[in-house]
């Protein structure tokens, strides 16, 4: 065996590489209605959701590479009727905000 068999694939090692370690944080506005689709890549972690100047933003760790998925949202108001899903999978809460008075609870519904 010479050396350079020795040698890993330095190439599918790159691409991997690229794919799992170039993160960033991004955030995300998302409109004052309760039901709403958003673009995200695919790679994601959502980190909070808060209100910034008046708008409910999601931050999220996301690899910005990765391929945009349409991700579900919807927001309940405190008290407000949250109907069963039919054929969707199950609510991910997100977090819960208070702009211009108003309690919301936000959910990823995908």
């Amino acid at each position: 065996m010479n050396n350079l068999e020795k040698l890993p694939d330095l190439g599918q090692s790159f691409e991997k590489l690229k794919l799992t370690t170039m993160k960033k944080i991004f955030k995300y506005p998302l409109k004052m209605m309760d039901d709403q689709i958003i673009s995200m890549p695919e790679q994601r972690e959502i980190l909070d959701v808060q209100v910034q100047e008046g708008v409910i933003m999601i931050w999220a760790m996301v690899v910005p590479n990765s391929p945009m998925q349409r991700v579900h949202i919807e927001i309940y108001g405190t008290g407000h009727e949250i109907k069963d899903r039919i054929g969707g999978g199950p609510r991910m809460y997100l977090g819960t905000v208070q702009v211009s008075g108003l309690v919301l609870h936000v959910f990823e519904a995908n």
